[in-house]
């Protein structure tokens, strides 16, 4: 039996607040007695849910749970600027890197003269990201890549490396990761602020 379908998803904004707040004190309860591996595993879980909640807010998915692009209102413009940016129509938003790539086409395109594109659902994204630095979102996008690829690797070695020098990067790993959060979690209320749906989670 698989039992991730037993686990319930978050109703309301409260359950939201109470589950986040729980998971930081962990994680800073795990950070001072050096339980790097539990550090790593909520800090992932929350950039997964900030850039999900980024996809969210910008209407390029439904729900929140959302597989694939499915609003109907936007689908056709975002899997058009994906496929010219990142060449790939129909991603996968449980892979990170789909989510990233597909932030990214925003990016880009907001950057670029994208007025001979026009939409009530287009209007609205550039509303959203005008004011919104687009070098430091490039540049978080290559941070969380890079920093996804060395937690990645770490993983996967980590019964054939020093246990030492495995704690010494995992801290760094740890440090670094964590300034991502912050950073994402700051673009995560700016799009929201002007956020394309009524409710925010």
């Amino acid at each position: 039996m698989n039992k991730i379908e037993e686990l319930q998803i978050i109703k309301n904004n409260i359950e939201k607040k109470d589950t986040y707040n729980d998971l930081m004190d962990k994680y800073s309860r795990a950070y001072e007695q050096e339980f790097y591996y539990e550090c790593l595993f909520i800090l992932y879980g929350v950039i997964e849910d900030r850039l999900r909640a980024i996809l969210y807010h910008s209407g390029i998915i439904k729900e929140r749970t959302s597989k694939y692009l499915d609003n109907k209102e936007s689908k056709e413009y975002l899997s058009s600027i994906n496929a010219k940016y990142n060449n790939k129509p129909n991603p996968n938003f449980f892979q990170i890197q789909d989510k990233l790539d597909m932030l990214s086409a925003i990016i880009k395109w907001e950057q670029e003269d994208n007025r001979y594109m026009r939409s009530e659902y287009l209007d609205h994204l550039h509303t959203q990201y005008e004011e919104i630095d687009k070098e430091e979102v490039l540049s978080l996008i290559d941070d969380i890549t890079e920093w996804k690829f060395y937690r990645n690797d770490l993983i996967h070695k980590v019964f054939e490396d020093n246990i030492e020098s495995v704690n010494n990067v995992l801290k760094e790993l740890i440090d670094n990761g964590d300034k991502i959060r912050k950073r994402l979690y700051s673009l995560a209320y700016k799009v929201g602020k002007h956020s394309y749906v009524k409710e925010d989670i």
